[in-house]
């Protein structure tokens, strides 16, 4: 009976916390939305808000999981992205198309599983090239660098193939953002702090949810360098440096990916 009663309890404080950051959630969604609205207007300076909406988009993002909205998360990683590219085209737009998805989130509208991908897909994308148009806007590639120079030089390797790319910093998001939305190939820098790509990929092709998902390690390490033994035989090798693109179009061509 005590176990039933503490449970009880566990699950009201529970919906307290939930109902408590839709409240807060939905506050910042509003404030970002009037921040974009001042800025597209010129009352306040593109920059400055700017740098406040990606402040709060990054707080989104890491309670969103937290609090059990996982799906906040998902769209606020795809939302810092998009922020990154202020001289896109209807950028402001853009801005409160995001807000509104993740409102709907709060309001209980989201996809069931399997479907999280088409979803994330339908929302605003910037892109590195100027007048870009996907070839293949059914592939998404989730892009795993630290350094985000060296990401939005990949990225535009990638966007020239005609791909849709997210890039995330960190494999442990990485990790939850591909079992969740499972993209069509991930490449992942061999070193990334707290938790390395090559054990990013390792974990990814052993998982039942990931494990068809094309996999690359982006690395400067030779073949039998030991920090890549026993990476699975289906994980591409791409060179960092003159050979990347080389590499690139080998790995695609290896993967399956056209």
């Amino acid at each position: 009976m005590a176990r039933a009663v503490n449970q009880a309890q566990l699950d009201k404080i529970l919906a307290e916390l939930s109902s408590e950051f839709i409240g807060i959630a939905t506050d910042v969604l509003r404030e970002i939305e009037d921040l974009a609205r001042q800025a597209n207007s010129g009352k306040i300076k593109r920059e400055d808000a700017i740098r406040k909406i990606g402040r709060e988009a990054h707080s989104l993002k890491g309670q969103g999981g937290s609090f059990g909205f996982g799906n906040i998360t998902l769209v606020a990683h795809r939302f810092e992205d998009f922020l990154g590219y202020p001289n896109a085209a209807n950028y402001w737009d853009g801005v409160v198309a995001y807000v509104d998805r993740m409102a709907k989130i709060l309001d209980g509208e989201f996809p069931r599983e399997g479907e999280v991908e088409r979803v994330l897909a339908g929302l605003p994308q910037a892109f590195e090239l100027d007048d870009n148009v996907l070839e293949h806007p059914d592939i998404e590639v989730l892009l795993v660098v630290e350094s985000m120079t060296q990401g939005h030089l990949i990225r535009r390797e990638l966007e020239a193939c005609g791909f849709r790319v997210t890039i995330i910093a960190n494999a442990l998001d990485a990790l939850a953002y591909a079992v969740r939305v499972q993209p069509r190939l991930v490449l992942a820098s061999a070193m990334l702090p707290v938790m390395s790509g090559t054990d990013l990929l390792r974990a990814l092709r052993a998982m039942a949810a990931t494990g068809k998902v094309a996999c690359a390690v982006l690395t400067s390490m030779s073949a039998d360098d030991p920090m890549l033994r026993g990476m699975p035989a289906e994980v591409a090798l791409i060179r960092k440096g003159s050979n990347f693109g080389d590499d690139l179009a080998m790995a695609l061509s290896k993967l399956g990916i056209a």
